[in-house]
């Protein structure tokens, strides 16, 4: 299986943990279409039992510090200023939130808010290594992205407004509900 196949499915996996912790938490969980996915980058619509707190929210997986490690960096975030084809990355998607995973939980941060913690904080000089990438801004070879890496510490300590959600086990899931067709 091929590393971009690993990723997709580690995506995959974050967007349904985040959707059973949402419900978890009290709220209906619409997802969005592939296209708005893609050009808006939102991946789920979330409403609130009361219908007083509704948001948009892109879902982030955990990350590698570098595509070479073999562990997950929680404390670092990877943010996208420019996508692979070189549009307005999610940084400056349409979605209301942005929900980190990590080992235990999300954190769901308010985008606008990143985004201008990004802009403030990130020295707009290009380097040449993902391990160069902290607070720099990084463009993997043969790509138009524009990406940098902050650290989760600065998010934390400079965002208001930010919502920590435990996240449930995937083990304790409820399997797919199966319908049955057959007439009774």
């Amino acid at each position: 299986m091929g590393r971009y196949t690993l990723e997709i499915m580690n995506g995959e996996r974050a967007e349904r943990l985040f959707k059973a912790t949402a419900e978890v938490e009290g709220y209906s969980v619409t997802k969005s279409s592939k296209y708005i996915n893609m050009a808006e980058h939102i991946d789920f619509y979330l409403k609130s039992m009361s219908g007083l707190y509704d948001f948009s929210v892109d879902v982030k997986s955990r990350k590698k510090s570098e595509r070479s490690s073999h562990w997950y960096a929680d404390q670092e975030v990877w943010v996208e200023f420019h996508n692979v084809k070189g549009a307005d990355g999610w940084l400056y998607g349409e979605a209301d939130k942005i929900a980190f995973e990590r080992v235990n939980d999300f954190i769901i941060v308010p985008r606008e808010a990143l985004a201008k913690l990004c802009e403030k904080i990130v020295i707009p000089r290009f380097v040449h290594t993902a391990g160069e990438a902290l607070y720099h801004i990084y463009q993997r070879k043969g790509r138009k992205d524009v990406i940098s890496k902050i650290l989760m510490t600065d998010i934390i300590k400079e965002i208001e407004n930010i919502m920590y959600w435990n996240k449930i086990d995937e083990e304790l899931q409820p399997p797919a509900k199966k319908t049955d067709n057959k007439k009774k």
